[in-house]
């Protein structure tokens, strides 16, 4: 079974993570780009993240994208670009690249 990993927002990034096939791993980030490796890993998003109401309803979220994923599919290293906003009077986002290795599930 695949695991979601959650990982540290700036200033905390890693240079290097390490996943198994089937795991995703969660930035804290505007966006993301696969420079090396396509198709070891995939980005997906970003997203806006909001919590659902206990009533169900789905709340509207205002703000900029600051959630990402990055989807290991099969076994290899792969580098992701993570473009991290600081708001949108920030006069260029900041970027981070992080190595991913990904190996075979246990």
């Amino acid at each position: 079974m695949g695991k979601q990993v959650e990982v540290a927002g700036s200033p905390h990034l890693p240079d290097s993570l390490t996943l198994a096939v089937g795991d995703t791993a969660r930035f804290w980030a505007s966006g993301a780009l696969v420079v090396a490796g396509a198709g070891i890993v995939a980005v997906v998003g970003p997203y806006l993240r909001t919590t659902a109401h206990d009533t169900g309803a789905r709340p509207r979220p205002a703000g900029l994208p600051n959630t990402v994923q990055v989807e290991a599919r099969q076994p290899g290293q792969a580098t992701v670009k993570l473009f991290l906003a600081a708001g949108i009077l920030s006069p260029a986002p900041r970027t981070h690249l992080v190595q991913i290795t990904v190996n075979v599930p246990e």
